[in-house]
């Protein structure tokens, strides 16, 4: 009769292995869990509609001497029924605070520089509309998240339309959005 050779600590080895095995798989769940909370949340509000959804959305970024995150400009699209939205913004900072700014038409300058752009172009069945351009706009970054370069925002801005002395005020809530330009 031949005996199974089992090394002298078997017994300690299945538990060590058990353990691992268990461990690996709370890590799973919790990347998975995660990563499923780590989603961006954006509504837009365009003085006309609110957007349910964004069909696409873009993020430039750029960074300080220094590595600290210093540029984020979204751009969100969306469809409508037969209008295609799309909203773009610049901003120089991620530093949570409040930040206001009045554009100047002679100077083609934001009075707080930390706001360079607003712009909002509908079109409709592919005619495209004049653009909406800033006028004023306030940014809220409510959280910065430096390592993963993700925050928590609300921008608000009065755009007027090209050629006219019409206006819209929208506002964009942002949640988890990634300023990282990736």
């Amino acid at each position: 009769m031949s005996a199974i050779y089992e090394p002298k600590n078997f017994n300690k080895m299945k538990k060590t292995f058990a353990l691992l095995g268990s461990a690996l798989l709370l890590y799973a769940f919790l990347m998975t869990s995660c990563s499923l909370g780590q989603k961006a949340q954006v509504m837009i509000d365009d003085g006309e509609l609110q957007w349910p959804s964004i069909m696409s959305s873009r993020i430039m970024a750029g960074h300080s001497e220094d590595g600290t995150q210093s540029l984020w400009g979204p751009f969100f699209q969306t469809e409508v029924g037969n209008s295609l939205r799309t909203l773009g913004f610049s901003i120089f900072t991620c530093q949570p605070g409040t930040y206001s700014s009045v554009y100047d038409s002679v100077t083609q300058k934001w009075s707080n520089p930390l706001i360079g752009h607003v712009s909002l172009n509908v079109d409709y069945d592919g005619i495209a509309y004049p653009t909406w351009r800033g006028q004023s706009a306030t940014l809220t970054i409510h959280r910065f998240n430096k390592r993963a370069k993700r925050l928590d925002a609300t921008f608000e801005a009065v755009v007027m339309k090209d050629g006219t002395t019409e206006t819209r005020n929208i506002k964009v809530e942002m949640r988890n959005l990634d300023v990282s330009g990736k």
